[in-house]
């Protein structure tokens, strides 16, 4: 057995060369629900990268996968920015990367983008939805108001939510409680 700081790691490392590797012992596991970020990695290998990786080996599990990707960040600055122009271009950017290899079934704007309305990101985001591009929106790490914002700005398929031992507060602080009563599944 290998050994590396006294401790056995086995024989397979898990780096780039086995990505491919482990989301399809994911996928024959039931592991169906696959998050990233468009701001995850550089350029050259990221989230999108990766699953067009994987897809491109796996064609036919692209249809078994519901894929959601954080965006609405700037390159370069992670400002927030899930304005009108902003949105499309981080929707844009992530679906040429996937390079048709597989859907894009959730955009989940980063944060709340303070500068911009959460019905100018829903009414954007809607247009790849009416275009078959995107499947649904959903939103990430936010409040009570800004989670009954977003119901209100259209249909939220998913929060993505901080669930811990230390970070507890969606159980407490009505958001766990909004999800369930408007049918919102939480990713933590």
């Amino acid at each position: 057995m290998v050994q590396i700081l006294g401790k056995e790691v086995g024989a397979t490392g898990l780096g780039y060369m086995e990505s491919v590797k482990t989301l399809k012992a994911a996928v024959d596991n039931g592991f169906l629900l696959w998050s990233g970020a468009e701001f995850y990695g550089g350029p050259e290998y990221n989230s999108m990268t990766l699953v067009k990786a994987y897809f491109l080996k796996y064609p036919e599990d692209a249809a078994k996968v519901v894929l959601c990707i954080k965006g609405g960040v700037k390159q370069g600055t992670h400002e927030l920015d899930s304005s009108a122009g902003g949105t499309r271009r981080s929707i844009d950017n992530i679906l040429t990367q996937l390079g048709g290899t597989k859907k894009l079934a959730i955009w989940i704007p980063a944060r709340r983008d303070p500068k911009t309305p959460l019905d100018i990101t829903f009414k954007t985001a809607q247009e790849y939805i009416k275009g078959g591009q995107l499947g649904g929106i959903g939103l990430s790490e936010v409040g009570l108001q800004t989670l009954q914002e977003g119901i209100k700005a259209g249909r939220v398929e998913v929060a993505e939510l901080e669930l811990s031992m230390f970070t507890s507060n969606l159980l407490r602080n009505g958001v766990g409680a909004a999800c369930a009563e408007n049918g919102i599944p939480i990713m933590a």
